[in-house]
């Protein structure tokens, strides 16, 4: 879907924090979910990118919709 949209890069937060927890901000992710999720998104030829939540950081970069 990713490629069809024209995206360079999928952000993957999980929506989890360590301890299991659902939260939307969340973006832990053990390691095994991690490593697959990166090699399903770089053999489509895109950058992967695992973060902080999205909106996080493009607050605490001061950008403004």
């Amino acid at each position: 879907m990713a490629q069809r949209l024209g995206a360079s890069a999928v952000w993957l937060p999980s929506g989890m924090t360590s301890d299991g927890t659902k939260a939307p901000n969340g973006c832990w992710m053990d390691q095994a979910a991690s490593r697959a999720a990166r090699q399903i998104v770089e053999s489509a030829g895109l950058t992967y990118v695992e973060a902080r939540y999205i909106a996080d950081e493009v607050r605490s970069r001061g950008i403004r919709g």
